[in-house]
Formats: C-alpha cells, sequence, structure tokens
C-alpha cells in the first residue's frame, strides 16, 4: 500500500473522532458555538456588578434653639423684671427691649451719672442689678399708664407716682394685716445686717448700696430686692404678695 501524500497528511485532525479526516462544516459550527458560550459565561462572571443605590439621605432638622434666659445664666443676680428676660443680639445701641420700654447705653449711663459719684463705679460693676431695678419701674410705669389711657384718663410725667400707688392699692385693697401680726412676722423673719461690719455677706449679695431690702423664701431663695428707700404700706405689700 502507498503512504499519503502530503496533502492528506495535512487534512487529517490525528484525534481520531472524524476518522483521520478533516473536520467537516458542520462540526467547526458546533465548536464555535460552544466556545462563544464558554467566553460569554467568563465575561457574564466577570462583569461589574453595579452597587446598589445608596438610600437618600433622610433630611435632618436642626435642632430647635432654645433662647437663653437671664435667670440661666445669672440665677442669684436676675431674680425682679429680668429674671425670665431672653438673651438675644440687639441693634446697638439698644440694651434691653420689650413690648413697652426699649433702653439704650446712653440711658443707663445717664441713670448712673444721676448717683453720687462715688457710688458710681459700683453701679457700673453692677450692671445686671442696676438694669433690673430700671427697668422694673419703668415696666409698671407702662403697664399703669396704659390702664390709665384705656380709661381715658389723660397721665403725664407728675402723674407716675400717683398712678402707681393706686395700682397697688387696687392689688391690696383685700390684704387686711394688724399690727400684731405685721410685729410678730417682723420679729420672726426680718434680720437687719449691717454691710459695715458684716462686709463679706454685704459682698456675698451683691449690696453696692444702702439702704437695700430683700426677701427670701422658705427655702432660702431670693425673690426680691429693692434699693433705696420704700414706703411702709408697699414693703408691707410685697411681704404679703411675695410670700
Amino acid at each position: 500500500m502507498s503512504e499519503p501524500n502530503e496533502k492528506s497528511k495535512q487534512e487529517s485532525c490525528g484525534c481520531g473522532c472524524c476518522g483521520g479526516k478533516g473536520m467537516s462544516g458542520k462540526a467547526w459550527l458546533i465548536v464555535a458555538i460552544i466556545l462563544l458560550l464558554v467566553v460569554a459565561l467568563a465575561l457574564w462572571s466577570n462583569a461589574a456588578v453595579p452597587a446598589p443605590a445608596e438610600p437618600a439621605a433622610s433630611a435632618v432638622k436642626p435642632a430647635a434653639v432654645v433662647p437663653t434666659r437671664v435667670a440661666a445664666l445669672y440665677p442669684e443676680l436676675a431674680v425682679g423684671a429680668l429674671h425670665s428676660a431672653t438673651v438675644a443680639e440687639l441693634e446697638p445701641p439698644v440694651i434691653l427691649k420689650s413690648t413697652a420700654v426699649t433702653m439704650t447705653q446712653a440711658d443707663f449711663d445717664a441713670e448712673i451719672a444721676k448717683a453720687p459719684a462715688a457710688l458710681q463705679p459700683k453701679l457700673k460693676a453692677q450692671p445686671l442689678f442696676l438694669l433690673e431695678q430700671l427697668v422694673t419701674r419703668q415696666l409698671l410705669l407702662a403697664e399703669v399708664r396704659a390702664a390709665a389711657k384705656a380709661a381715658g384718663q389723660t397721665v403725664g410725667p407728675a402723674d407716675d407716682k400717683a398712678l402707681i400707688q393706686a395700682e397697688l392699692g387696687k392689688i391690696v385693697k383685700d390684704v387686711v394685716v394688724s399690727d400684731a401680726e405685721a410685729k410678730q412676722f417682723y420679729d420672726a423673719n426680718v434680720l437687719f445686717v449691717s454691710v459695715r461690719e458684716e462686709q463679706i455677706l454685704a459682698g456675698r449679695y451683691g449690696i453696692q448700696s444702702i439702704p437695700v431690702q430683700i426677701l427670701f423664701d422658705k427655702g432660702g431663695k431670693e425673690v426680691w430686692r429693692h434699693a433705696g428707700f420704700i414706703p411702709q404700706a408697699e414693703l408691707e405689700k410685697t411681704i404679703a404678695d411675695k410670700l
């Protein structure tokens, strides 16, 4: 038998799957399809999977700003009209503003200038205390003036004292205290302190001028303070009202 020629050798696949003969077009098609499937599978397995979308950040509501009250900053100093006042930025030269009263730095300085020269530095060292004393009177005046105008009265600066006395009279008209009761209360609850002898105690309570009247509740908390002379009737009214 003669040996196969060179062309026959090149057409043989040598794998035995085709009996030594070359692959048919159909076989090549099947192989091509398998290769395409393998390549497609490899590409799919290596494909980048998109990361899940991050949930939208919920709108964070800013914490409510609680106004700071004077009493929270100065619990031992603000015991009167400024006790519930709110600390806020004011347009200069205004240093205090309410619905009825507005006070500027010039107003405050003018009040200090009315005091004796030796007392002025001490008043400047206790601005909150002085401011509270000034604004208490102005708030009371604004209230009684508004009440008088609502009643059809014509009022002026000369009527201020009379208006205040009339308003206080309405408040205490039903309060009756006998002399014996007043003396008993005074003896049991009123203590006179000489600031010359008790300088540390005077400094502890910020006494800058005399006389000063201070009321304390049963727990020892200061509930009222007044600097200067005060009429007996007004003091008795205050004691009955505060205690």
